[in-house]
């Protein structure tokens, strides 16, 4: 989801990425694809002012890192980098300029978008996969890893900032660009918003049959979840998130499930 809200990212299992604008309801240009890729795109993230988005593809035995270019529609360069271990969440700095990267092993990576190769030796600490980061400028990072333990990183000196901190989280989770919001499923009949510097969560009830594949969300903007039953549905930020809004509906050929960006479809 871009920083005001009016676009959103997602994957209907195609291989491709779709851009959505919600104010306009319609797509923007063609659907975005990079090269050389064997299987369906994994996860993706657009960039605060929608002009850029990262994904991650499965490439010959290994993860590739690509940056896609929303103005002029196709792959800026050749992958950030390759990756053995396999790639669970990536996402774009607010500032546009770093990538970073959530892998299966509990590291994390940060990318220099205007160049190849990693910035800096990946970041540890995490005992098991990272399912969602986040950072406004690839100095502060935040991160959730799937036994529900969320950290806070300075990433210059590879160091954590304080004590991690416990989530629920048993379906797919969100963390917004100041890491203030995580939202997430539960049991799949509900949306859980926690207030983290409360620390006292929401429930919404989903009131919507199919199952909840993605969410995303962003400060004082709605947020966005993506349904089994290929719809991309906006939570309206008016109070509390009850008003709902399907702004794409349908699958291309029949296929695939919905996928928006800073999202993961985790495993269930």
């Amino acid at each position: 989801m871009s920083g005001d809200g009016s676009t959103v990212a997602y994957d209907l299992q195609d291989g491709r990425v779709y851009v959505w604008n919600v104010k306009r309801q319609k797509e923007l240009g063609n659907p975005l694809e990079a090269p050389q890729v064997d299987e369906n795109l994994g996860a993706i993230d657009l960039s605060f002012d929608a002009k850029q988005i990262v994904c991650h593809r499965h490439i010959s035995g290994r993860d590739a890192i690509h940056v896609l270019d929303m103005e002029i529609g196709e792959n800026m360069a050749a992958p950030l980098g390759m990756e053995n271990d396999y790639v669970f969440c990536v996402a774009i700095c607010t500032d546009g300029k770093r990538v970073l990267s959530g892998l299966n092993d509990g590291r994390i990576r940060i990318w220099n978008i205007s160049s190849t190769g990693s910035v800096q030796e990946p970041i540890h600490g995490h005992t098991d996969h990272v399912c969602r980061v986040v950072s406004r400028d690839g100095k502060r990072i935040i991160s959730v890893s799937s036994y529900k333990t969320m950290r806070f990183w300075d990433a210059e000196r590879n160091v954590m900032l304080e004590e991690p901190l416990e989530v629920e989280l048993t379906g797919p989770i969100a963390v917004n660009s100041d890491g203030t919001e995580i939202v997430t499923t539960i049991s799949r009949e509900a949306i859980r918003v926690f207030d983290v510097e409360n620390m006292n969560a929401s429930l919404y009830p989903k009131r919507y049959t199919g199952r909840i594949n993605c969410v995303a969300c962003d400060s004082n903007i709605p947020l966005v979840t993506g349904f089994s039953d290929g719809c991309v549905r906006v939570w309206h930020a008016q109070g509390r998130r009850t008003g709902t809004q399907v702004v794409r509906t349908g699958r291309p050929q029949g296929r695939g499930d919905v996928f928006c960006d800073r999202a993961l479809q985790k495993n269930m």
